[in-house]
């Protein structure tokens, strides 16, 4: 599957001075739970390593995915041989319903994004994939401190929540047919220490022409898919508890949105739902100016460019250049938020 190149290179821009995601690790003790629904947590390395291992267990199976994504999310799904198609959203990433009971068959999956953090229409959705026996797969990666989950399978990002670590969560849901199988999968992955000594040896048979890497991918490496352990993930999220993130994050979302809302040139692309953490601040912009005085001023802002060459859903790919995240994590400082706060208002017409 090919992708359409970046819009921009990180190369134009000075260095970062306002980090999309949080990094500086504080005092305290894990108490990451499991999501209500949820049975067991299968700790991996990233979240496109949980949706590899979910495709692998799909074998040709469709799996549905939105028009609008990241390339990590479509990627793995490819290279573990599932047929992927694509499933259209509205403007505030609403799932076509119609879409999915006239397209969407009987013993499919479906892939469904919590985008930014936002449940959007998902409820609906995991209720028509219920009716038509199509297996839902809910993608937390914006949404990795949700107190509940509602598909039959999910996958998280701790990275994008809890600082210095590289970690991601396979949710195995209750009553799901699929539990065993991905259990059995995912004993079969090595450890992250077995995984490096893995693959120099591997690198260095390859140098000397005796065997080839695995590595199809641009954004997904199989070669060195890991499992965590319950300890090292523990040892990484010691942090403030998620009530404190929580709360910093939905502060930080209130202050940067209103001021957001006040602009004729931009809005929030979704609303602060109710007890919603929120992975960042999705903004409407009215040109491509906008996004570039963001990464001028030190800000990593974010948008999702490299959709697949496949979409040519004109309002999707208006959505690469004019839909853009802005940070909200735990560790912005008073001064870091007045900058982007400043940046906003000093691009008033």
């Amino acid at each position: 599957m090919q992708f359409r190149p970046a819009l921009l290179s990180a190369n134009d821009f000075p260095d970062i001075q306002v980090k999309s995601n949080a990094a500086i690790k504080a005092d305290g003790t894990a108490d990451r739970k499991l999501p209500q629904g949820a049975t067991k947590a299968l700790l991996v390395d990233r979240g496109r390593t949980a949706l590899f291992l979910i495709a692998q267990t799909l074998k040709n199976k469709t799996v549905w995915a939105p028009e609008y994504h990241c390339p990590a999310m479509i990627e793995p799904l490819y290279l573990a041989g599932v047929d992927v198609k694509f499933y259209p959203i509205d403007e505030h990433f609403h799932v076509d319903i119609k879409f999915v009971n006239h397209h969407v068959k009987t013993n499919e999956a479906l892939l469904g994004v919590r985008f930014f953090g936002s449940l959007c229409n998902l409820s609906e959705v995991a209720n028509v994939c219920r009716k038509n026996h199509i297996l839902f797969i809910e993608d937390l990666a914006h949404a990795g401190l949700t107190d509940s989950m509602i598909g039959d399978i999910a996958i998280t990002s701790l990275t994008k929540f809890y600082p210095d670590i590289v970690a991601a969560e396979l949710i195995l849901g209750e009553q799901n047919d699929f539990n065993e199988v991905l259990d059995d999968a995912y004993a079969k992955l090595p450890s992250r220490l077995m995984s490096k000594f893995r693959y120099k040896l591997l690198s260095i048979f390859a140098k000397l022409g005796l065997t080839q890497l695995q590595n199809k991918g641009t954004y997904t490496n199989t070669d060195v898919m890991h499992k965590l352990s319950k300890k090292q993930v523990e040892q990484s999220i010691s942090t403030m508890s998620g009530a404190e993130i929580r709360d910093k994050r939905r502060a930080n979302f209130v202050s940067i949105a209103e001021v957001v809302d006040a602009q004729s040139w931009a809005r929030v692309a979704c609303p602060l739902e109710y007890n919603m953490v929120p992975y960042v601040v999705p903004v409407y912009v009215d040109s491509e100016e906008r996004f570039k005085a963001f990464r001028l001023a030190g800000i990593q802002a974010l948008r999702w460019e490299e959709i697949a060459t496949q979409i040519n859903n004109t309002d999707v790919l208006d959505m690469r250049g004019r839909l853009i995240q802005l940070p909200c994590h735990q560790d912005l400082t008073e001064q870091q938020l007045s900058l982007i706060k400043q940046t906003i208002i000093g691009q008033q017409n």
